[in-house]
């Protein structure tokens, strides 16, 4: 896979935002898979980590760790570092 093929599709289900972000959700061989757990998902190094409550997880790498949060700031964003 290219570095720029769609891995889904956008969807939209309303409600409100405070900036770009994204919703992952994945199955393997036919059953839905937690963002972390034995099969983490790995996004550049970074790993999810799921919150004890809706919309509190994590992605860590190399000991930096980022928690989600609804204000949007300069400390929640990451950037992919593929060119």
């Amino acid at each position: 896979m290219a570095n720029r093929d769609p891995i889904g599709k956008p969807s939209c289900e309303g409600g409100s935002a405070t900036g770009t972000h994204v919703h992952l959700a994945r199955k393997y061989n036919g059953e839905w898979v937690p963002a972390s757990g034995p099969l983490a998902f790995n996004l550049e190094g970074w790993i999810a980590w799921q919150g004890s409550e809706p919309y509190q997880g994590t992605l860590t790498r190399f000991g930096q760790t980022i928690r989600a949060s609804v204000s949007s700031d300069q400390s929640t964003r990451i950037q992919s570092d593929a060119r």
